[in-house]
C-alpha cells in the first residue's frame, strides 16, 4: 500500500477512535426538513471546518487525489452545496445564496444529467456514475429550481433520473439483490456491495423530484426501490448498522460512528416523509445504540477487524 494511502487510513482510524469515545457532531438531523425544503442531513460542521476547501475560481470544491491529481468529486460538491443551502435558509444571507447557486449551476452544466467521476476507483473505469451523486445532485437542482424558478435546473434533475432506470451492465446504478426489491448502488461494480447511505441519499433525491414531478417516480417503478426499506435487517447486526453488505474474512462491514448516525438521520427523515412507523422504530433503536459508549467501542473493534481483513475496501465518497 502506498505511503499516502497508509496515512489516509491512519487519519481515518484516528477519527474513528475519537468518535467512538466522544460520539460525533456530524450528520445531525434537521427537523425542519420534514416541513420545508431544508436538507435533512446537517453538513454545517464540515463547512465550518473548511473540509470542502480548496475551491476553484467558480467556488466549486476540488479534491486532490494521489492517483488522479485534482478532480471534481460530485458528492463532495453536492455536500458543500447542501450545507450552503441550509445555511442560507437559516441566515437569508445573499452571499450564501449566490454561493449555493454556483453549485447548482455546476450540476446544471452536466446537461445529460450524469454527474460523472472522471477517475478510477478500483474496477470502476471513468467516466462512471454513483447513485449517491445522482440523488444528491437532484436534491441540489430541485432546491435551485424552488429558489429561482429556472427551468434548466428541473430539466437536468429529470435527466439525472436516467441511471436509476438502468441496470449496472447498461451503465446505470440499479441492481437486483432480491426478487422483492431493487437497489441503487453508490458503487456500481460488477458485484456491488449495496452501500446503505448512498442508497438512502438516492431515495431522498427521488422524493425531492417527485414532489415537483410525480410522474418521474411512476416511470422509475419507485415502489420496487422503496421496498428495500422493508429489508433493513440485512444492514443490521446486533447492536449496530452496517455500512454495506460486503464481508472480509467473515467480518461484516459495520458502520463507523459518523455513518451510523448518518443512517439514523436519513431514516428519521424518510420515516416522517413516508409515514412509516417501522422506520421510526428502527431509528429509535439505532439512536439508543449510538448513545451507548460500549456499543460505539464494540463497533470500532468490529470495524478494525474488517479493515485488517480487507485493507483496500471501496472508499467513502
Amino acid at each position: 500500500m502506498r505511503v499516502g494511502s497508509l496515512l489516509a487510513h491512519g487519519r481515518k482510524l484516528g477519527g474513528d477512535v475519537v468518535s467512538s469515545f466522544r460520539g460525533t457532531p456530524h450528520f445531525a438531523f434537521c427537523p425542519e426538513s420534514v416541513s420545508s425544503d431544508v436538507f435533512p442531513v446537517d453538513f454545517e460542521t464540515h463547512l465550518e471546518a473548511g473540509s470542502f476547501a480548496p475551491l476553484d475560481a467558480q467556488g466549486i470544491p476540488v479534491a486532490h487525489y494521489l492517483h488522479a491529481d485534482n478532480q471534481y468529486n460530485p458528492t463532495r460538491v453536492a455536500g458543500y452545496g447542501l450545507a450552503l443551502f441550509n445555511r442560507f435558509r437559516r441566515t437569508r444571507c445573499p452571499e450564501v445564496r449566490s454561493r449555493f447557486l454556483n453549485v447548482a449551476d455546476w450540476f446544471a452544466r452536466q446537461e445529460d444529467g450524469r454527474f460523472e467521476y472522471r477517475y478510477w476507483i478500483q474496477e470502476l473505469a471513468p467516466p462512471w456514475v454513483s447513485a449517491m451523486a445522482q440523488g444528491q445532485g437532484i436534491s441540489i437542482l430541485t432546491r435551485g429550481y424552488r429558489l429561482t424558478g429556472r427551468a434548466g435546473y428541473l430539466e437536468t434533475a429529470l435527466r439525472a433520473m436516467a441511471p436509476f432506470h438502468d441496470r449496472i451492465p447498461q451503465g446505470g446504478v440499479r441492481s437486483h439483490p432480491d426478487e422483492g426489491f431493487d437497489f441503487l448502488e453508490e458503487f456500481p461494480t460488477r458485484n456491488p456491495f449495496h452501500t446503505l447511505n448512498g442508497f438512502l441519499y438516492a431515495v431522498i433525491g427521488i422524493l425531492d423530484l417527485t414532489e415537483l414531478r410525480p410522474e418521474a417516480g411512476a416511470k422509475l417503478r419507485f415502489d420496487r426501490i422503496l421496498k428495500a426499506l422493508d429489508h433493513l435487517d440485512r444492514w443490521t447486526v446486533p447492536g449496530w448498522s452496517l455500512y454495506d453488505l460486503h464481508q472480509a474474512g467473515g467480518h461484516p462491514c459495520v458502520a463507523t460512528v459518523p455513518y451510523h448516525r448518518m443512517h439514523i438521520t436519513q431514516l428519521r427523515y424518510l420515516s416522517a416523509r413516508l409515514g412509516d412507523p417501522d422506520l421510526a422504530e428502527r431509528c429509535r433503536a439505532w439512536e439508543a445504540q449510538l448513545q451507548d459508549p460500549g456499543r460505539r467501542l464494540a463497533a470500532l473493534f468490529r470495524k478494525i477487524r474488517y479493515r485488517l481483513a480487507s485493507p483496500s475496501p471501496l472508499p467513502h465518497l
